[in-house]
């Protein structure tokens, strides 16, 4: 008789559901900073790889695509756009 009271979840698939629902609202907000003016095409074609790479690069391309990113939030593009900015 086992406890049919607990719900089990996986940590993989909340993962994964959270870095897809990322990468869809990072990649709309380079397409509205593009169309604004205020994010250049290759920034966000160079966004665009690296969410590319994060998502099917398996657990090697998710940690290239979380330091790119990481890295990206403190040391930003020229146009001071950072969390430290």
């Amino acid at each position: 008789m086992g406890n049919q009271f607990v719900k089990t979840f996986s940590v993989a698939r909340i993962g994964r559901i959270a870095g897809v629902t990322g990468a869809v609202v990072g990649t709309f907000i380079d397409a509205y900073g593009v169309y604004k003016g205020t994010t250049t095409l290759g920034q966000a074609g160079e966004n665009g790889v690296f969410t590319a790479i994060g998502i099917w690069g398996g657990p090697v391309g998710a940690v290239i695509s979380v330091g790119y990113f990481g890295l990206n939030a403190f040391y930003p593009y020229p146009f001071g756009q950072g969390i430290l900015t």
